[in-house]
């Protein structure tokens, strides 16, 4: 069983040595929105916003904790994707348990 938790850490690790040698491009609105956001403005309101709101305020929080950087917004993609990792892991292991 703990073979299984090894193997997992050793691929989330191998994952992420392939996302550091990827380019990361950060989209302007994933910087942008989240900045206006925090200085007052309003979605939909003071500007055209093409997605649902809910990426924006996860964004705008973490932006107060970490800054408004393109560096902080790479940092918090990784986090995303490893956490999918984990997700994906989870939920295939509930689904092949007996197997």
């Amino acid at each position: 069983m703990k073979r299984i938790y090894v193997t997992l850490l050793g691929l989330l690790g191998i994952h992420l040595f392939i996302l550091s040698r990827l380019q990361f491009t950060a989209w302007p609105e994933m910087l942008s929105f989240p900045y206006m956001v925090d200085k007052g403005f309003l979605i939909y309101k003071d500007f055209h916003h093409v997605y649902q709101p809910l990426l924006t305020f996860i964004l705008l929080m973490y932006y107060k904790f970490a800054g408004f950087s393109p560096e902080s917004l790479k940092i918090f993609t990784w986090i995303s994707i490893l956490i999918i990792d984990l997700l994906i892991f989870v939920v295939s292991k509930q689904l092949f348990k007996n197997k």
